[in-house]
């Protein structure tokens, strides 16, 4: 690598440390000044989605800054919501994950979120996807599978005209921050390591955790 290049890619890295704290900025803004108002209905969330996939305004990749070494995560304990039982985790996405539904429902929206150890989260894998390909088997996808670790997230998602809550096994914060984006009603959301990524094409990542089927 020359210098130059080596002072190009500080540059784009610094950059994009901008644009992430620029976008926390306007998620929080956003949520201070819509809060409380009504949420957006079945029909609506699937209007908003068609609108941004029909936007032809040119889409712009940023790349993210993955130059650095993240820390490893101290050690924690949770009990899990579903049988009690005191567990030790690592992971530095419980917070990240906490903090984004709590910031969904101060828009607005009925969600929740229960912390599961690894024997119910296996548990309830087996019931909310009896036909998810296991590893061995034909057609198993490693990329779709719903991994379990330590520490696991179940999502809950309903709209207002909607008894039942739709279930997602999502441990990773950046399910949660998309579908927090979408709501916000923003056409992108930005990803510290990755970059930007336009919610259009995150369809499935958004129906996954909804339950809604966006077709688009």
């Amino acid at each position: 690598m020359t210098e130059e290049e080596k002072k190009e890619g500080e540059r784009k890295a610094f950059q994009n440390l901008l644009d992430m704290v620029k976008w926390n900025k306007d998620r929080e803004t956003y949520n201070r000044e819509n809060k409380n108002k009504k949420p957006l209905s079945r029909e609506e969330l699937v209007a908003r989605l068609k609108a941004m996939a029909a936007d032809e305004t040119p889409k712009v990749k940023h790349r993210g800054a993955m130059c650095y070494c993240i820390a490893d995560p101290p050690e924690e304990h949770f009990k899990c919501d579903m049988c009690g039982q005191d567990t030790i985790y690592h992971s530095w996405q419980h917070e990240k994950v906490v903090k984004t539904v709590n910031e969904m429902k101060e828009l607005g929206y009925d969600v929740k979120l229960e912390t599961v150890c690894k024997s119910c989260a296996a548990k309830l894998k087996e019931e909310l996807y009896p036909d998810l390909k296991k590893p061995g088997e034909d057609g198993y996808d490693e990329f779709k599978d719903i991994h379990i670790f330590e520490i696991n997230h179940v999502f809950y998602f309903r709209t207002s005209t909607e008894e039942e809550y739709h279930r997602a096994i999502a441990y990773h914060n950046y399910y949660y921050d998309e579908l927090l984006c979408f709501m916000q009603n923003k056409r992108e959301y930005f990803d510290g390591h990755m970059g930007n990524h336009y919610l259009d094409d995150e369809k499935e990542n958004l129906e996954f955790m909804t339950g809604i089927k966006f077709d688009i």
